[in-house]
């Protein structure tokens, strides 16, 4: 840096040429003049070098640490030196033994210099070991053990990431190379080790092995588990009898679950009553166990129950329906008053059983089997007989041509069923009491199936005639204003009563809501009074027909009746 000048001025050319300030830093080597002068004959100048060297630059090497002793290699800028400045000189190729700071420095000058230092470390030689843990050295056989080389044990000059490689008599086990090893497969006598591979630095040896641990395992006990043979409710089993566990092996205890995992005891397991799976627990004396399932079967036992009652025709047969539960196959015994009788290899329900008495005839059941167990039975059916039914000519009934008139077959029971033959002429040739309307002589054969299970056939002529001419022919119908369906056979329908009427287009019948409780086409057909299987009260319906007569005139009216009770 150019310093201030008590006369004079600086310039870079002779003769005042290239004024340089005071103060100006000079990088290069220059020549520099001094000049002072008031004209060009009047003047004083001086010149001086200004030499300009190169600032040197030293290696710089990164802190060391070596085992042993470290050798100085060549530098490629400076010298080493024990002390800073220069001082102390150290040869390329010196070992150095003990930890130290050595200074490299490259300068010309004491102020024209470059300097670094760096840490030599010699640290001393270790052994790695390694010792193990284990969680237990006596098991039962398929106990899980865990052995450990970090977590109950720290390995000694095993580095920041020390590998490891677990042993069982002296063999590798393949994957086991954590620090930690856990197996259930070992047996007794098994020797396990690890072997740990140390990452640190100035160790003697980087592999070690540890102790061989030597474990003791017991084998589990032998459990032989026999099911016991089924019970019939309300019996019980008892699961502690010897018979369920021979075979096993001698001098265990048991315990009994309701569960596989064994955390719930079972309670009274000398008196099991409800049919399930159960475990036993098999303890040895060295404390080892085995479960085992045990199967209980307690059946239901079989019941039956009979059901036909009923009046029958002498000389027919009866189906008694036995409604049985339980296991196919089944036996049931029972009785008709006079002889029991045993039914075998029964393999369905309800079985069918048919009789044929001719008294009247109570057939209790007594008992019943099945493919399980064996129950009493109660319950019975009543058969009661009534005599044949003779067959009967009704009188002849007088009918003129083409004109409706009423027919009636006897009846028996509310449960009688009816077929008229040949069915010509009438309105219905399934019912009791068919209208007539034919032109025709006709005779009729009545087939009547009583309630009593009777057959007969009655038979009914009706002989017709032409009707009379008349000068004028007349019809018309009309509706009751009342009518009362008590069972005593008058007026016990709201039925249209007919004059000269060959047809009946519709005839309805509706409640106080409008609501449609009766409709017919068929002559001489009424309403009893009954609405969807339930009897009406007595209340006033609103009923509407129309019918067709014989001369061809077209009858519609409506109007109310009441229904009386």
């Amino acid at each position: 840096t150019l310093p201030a000048l008590t006369n004079g001025n600086y310039f870079s050319s002779p003769g005042g040429v290239g004024p340089i300030a005071v103060g100006t830093n000079i990088t290069r080597t220059q020549t520099i003049y001094v000049y002072a002068g008031a004209s060009a004959a009047c003047f004083d100048e001086n010149s001086f070098i200004v030499t300009i060297t190169p600032k040197p630059v030293a290696d710089a090497p990164q802190n060391v640490t070596s085992c042993g002793s470290y050798t100085l290699p060549a530098l490629t800028y400076g010298n080493y030196f024990t002390s800073p400045g220069g001082v102390g000189p150290l040869p390329v190729g010196t070992v150095i033994t003990n930890n130290q700071t050595i200074y490299v420095y490259a300068g010309s000058s004491a102020t024209c210099f470059d300097q670094h230092s760096f840490t030599i470390t010699i640290p001393s030689t270790f052994t790695p070991s390694v010792s193990i843990t284990a969680s237990n050295k006596t098991v039962c056989e398929g106990a899980f053990v865990t052995f450990s080389a970090s977590f109950f044990a720290t390995p000694t000059n095993g580095g920041q990431s020390p590998t490891y490689q677990w042993q069982i008599n002296g063999k590798d086990i393949p994957g086991a190379t954590s620090s930690t090893y856990s197996t259930k497969f070992l047996v007794n006598g098994d020797k396990v080790s690890v072997v740990m591979t140390s990452n640190a630095i100035c160790v003697t040896t980087p592999v070690v092995a540890s102790q061989q641990i030597a474990m003791v395992v017991y084998p589990k006990p032998r459990v032989n588990i026999n099911d016991p043979v089924a019970a019939c409710a309300p019996g019980n089993i008892d699961i502690t009898a010897a018979s369920i566990t021979a075979g096993s092996e001698a001098g265990l205890s048991y315990t009994y679950f309701t569960d596989a995992a064994t955390s719930n005891i079972l309670n009274n397991p000398n008196a099991v009553s409800v049919s399930g799976t159960y475990y036993i627990k098999g303890t040895s004396a060295t404390g080892c166990v085995t479960i085992k399932p045990v199967t209980v079967t307690v059946n239901a036992k079989p019941t039956a129950s009979i059901n036909g009652s009923s009046s029958l025709c002498l000389g027919s047969s009866k189906t008694l329906d036995i409604t049985l539960t339980g296991t196919a196959p089944w036996t049931v015994t029972y009785s008709n008053g006079t002889v029991n009788t045993t039914i075998n290899s029964i393999t369905a329900s309800p079985y069918k059983l048919v009789v044929s008495p001719t008294a009247n005839t109570t057939y209790s059941l007594i008992s019943v089997a099945d493919a399980k167990c064996s129950n009493t039975a109660t319950g019975s059916a009543a058969i009661s007989i009534t005599p044949p039914i003779s067959p009967v000519r009704y009188p002849t009934i007088n009918a003129i041509a083409n004109t409706p008139k009423q027919l009636q077959a006897r009846i028996f029971t509310p449960a009688d069923q009816y077929l008229w033959k040949p069915q010509l002429g009438l309105n219905n040739s399934l019912i009791y009491n068919p209208v007539f309307n034919f032109n025709k002589t006709t005779e009729y054969f009545i087939t009547i199936n009583s309630g009593t299970g009777c057959i007969v056939v009655d038979t009914q002529l009706v002989k017709v005639s032409q009707a009379l001419q008349t000068p004028t022919l007349i019809s018309d119908l009309f509706v009751p204003k009342a009518w009362s369906p008590n069972g005593d056979g008058h007026n016990d329908k709201l039925t249209p009563l007919l004059v000269n009427i060959k047809e009946i287009k519709y005839f309805r019948v509706f409640n106080r809501w409008g609501q449609l409780v009766f409709e017919t086409n068929i002559m001489e057909y009424g309403w009893d009074g009954i609405f969807k299987g339930v009897p009406q009260g007595t209340d006033v319906f609103t009923w509407t027909v129309e019918g067709v007569g014989v001369d061809d005139r077209v009858h519609k009216k409506r109007g109310t009746s009441i229904l009386l009770r």
